[in-house]
């Protein structure tokens, strides 16, 4: 709606420069768009969150101090053993990385908080005059931005 558009519009502020300017198309959902920015910038908070995590869940489970409720049953080279085994790296892996991945833009927006041009906000969509002047004047915004990062889609063919 209307009131939306022009509070997004209302969120922009002048800079002098933008960090990356966001290229893509309407037709494809925004979900994709999300999901594409948050492996593009957060795997290194989402890594780095999963490492973490995996390596104390590790040594808490080498030291004994977690429950190892299954048993797998080793034949390597004639060796055969009933050896405890626990899931919880695993789990706790599988979990962390989805958290952390989806905890990124608020750990980044805290460390660095880059200045992006994104049409929807940095060009005014309500007012019909303020959105041409927007369009044409998208070689000026894209002249001061450092980096161009396209959000490919199949619908850009």
């Amino acid at each position: 709606d209307e009131g939306a558009k022009s509070k997004l519009w209302e969120k922009s502020q002048p800079v002098e420069r933008f960090d990356v300017f966001f290229s893509h198309t309407w037709r494809t959902p925004g979900r994709w768009k999300v999901l594409s920015l948050l492996f593009q910038y957060g795997w290194p908070f989402t890594l780095t969150c999963w490492a973490c995590v995996a390596s104390l869940v590790f040594f808490l489970g080498a030291l004994g101090w977690l429950p190892t409720p299954l048993t797998f049953h080793a034949d390597v080279l004639g060796f055969k053993k009933a050896c405890p085994f626990a899931p919880w790296v695993y789990l706790s892996g599988v979990l962390t990385a989805l958290i952390g991945l989806f905890l990124s833009p608020y750990w980044l927006f805290v460390c660095h908080s880059p200045k992006c041009f994104l049409d929807v906000v940095s060009i005014n969509q309500a007012d019909p005059d303020l959105m041409e002047r927007g369009i044409y004047g998208l070689g000026g915004f894209l002249s001061i931005s450092n980096e161009l990062r396209v959000l490919w889609s199949p619908p850009y063919l």
